[in-house]
């Protein structure tokens, strides 16, 4: 009897156990939403979430055809994972991308989301980020850096996005902002770095529509759908090196004009953006002492006789 009690007990806990062990995402019964350019599954408890997610991406894909031409017509699939675990099950290719709200894989049209993790963009935010990524990455020929597919996925969120990544690089820089080359090398690496990557790839693109113009932008899109080198690109469409335009936004960052030229609009700063400003002019002076430093030194050698 106490041999029939005790197997009952370890039955009883066994099949608790795996009773309420979640299965694995092959496992799941999972709903299904479609619209005529997306195709969300979800967990039924998220149904009125994908509803309204459903709307917005097909609102977030219309306003990003504006400026992405031509616009992939395909149908993008949105898998939304509940925690961590379901969300690296769900990543392709062995991927273990655990730091991100959100991925998108544009070769198989395909975006990724979940909902269990706070992060400085929203849900319906990321969502507007990722498809930027896919509309982009299926039209264009060569891979562009990493910078400029961010900075365009920035740049075509909602205003006040721009304006909080503003504030983010007013916060985290104290002796410029990176170079555009190193920008790369910050994704995925620590949250800071990571956010100040994101803000300056946002503010650099916001720089290149707002001074040069949308026409300007939407030529260097085009470029880039003719297996054009970025580079060459840039250079085709703006008539200079990257360089130089890189250059040339730095120096504005040195003045208040910058912000109307990110904006469109004025508007009120903390005192963290005073101190990024100072910063900004206090490196420029800095890098200027140097270079002439360097230059009076190699006078003076090739006088040596």
């Amino acid at each position: 009897m106490r041999r029939l009690l005790a197997a009952a007990v370890i039955a009883a806990l066994f099949f608790s156990i795996v009773g309420f062990a979640r299965p694995s995402v092959a496992e799941q019964v999972l709903g299904e939403k479609k619209s005529r350019h997306f195709k969300f599954i979800y967990h039924p408890e998220q149904q009125k979430l994908v509803v309204r997610l459903n709307k917005l991406a097909e609102r977030t894909r219309a306003s990003h055809c504006q400026l992405i031409k031509p616009c992939y017509k395909g149908v993008i699939t949105v898998r939304i994972a509940v925690d961590e675990k379901e969300f690296l099950e769900l990543q392709p290719y062995r991927a273990h991308i655990d730091w991100a709200a959100g991925v998108a894989y544009a070769d198989l049209s395909l975006i990724i989301l979940r909902i269990d993790k706070a992060m400085m963009l929203t849900l319906e935010e990321t969502l507007e980020h990722e498809i930027s990524h896919i509309l982009l990455l299926r039209v264009v020929k060569k891979r562009p850096p990493r910078w400029f597919i961010e900075g365009l996925a920035i740049k075509q969120a909602r205003q006040n996005l721009i304006e909080r990544f503003e504030t983010v690089a007013a916060a985290q820089v104290s002796g410029g902002p990176m170079p555009l080359d190193d920008i790369s090398e910050s994704f995925p690496g620590g949250a800071s770095a990571r956010s100040l990557a994101y803000a300056q790839s946002g503010l650099f693109v916001s720089f290149l529509v707002n001074t040069y113009g949308e026409a300007k932008f939407r030529e260097l899109l085009t470029a880039l759908t003719f297996s054009t080198n970025f580079k060459d690109a840039v250079r085709k469409v703006y008539g200079v090196p990257l360089h130089v335009l890189e250059d040339e936004w730095v120096d504005t960052l040195s003045s208040l004009s910058w912000l109307l030229a990110v904006t469109g609009d004025w508007m009120v700063w903390s005192l963290l953006t005073a101190l990024f400003l100072v910063a900004l002019v206090v490196r420029k002076a800095r890098n200027k002492r140097r270079k002439r430093k360097m230059e009076e030194e190699e006078r003076d050698w090739e006088f040596v006789d």
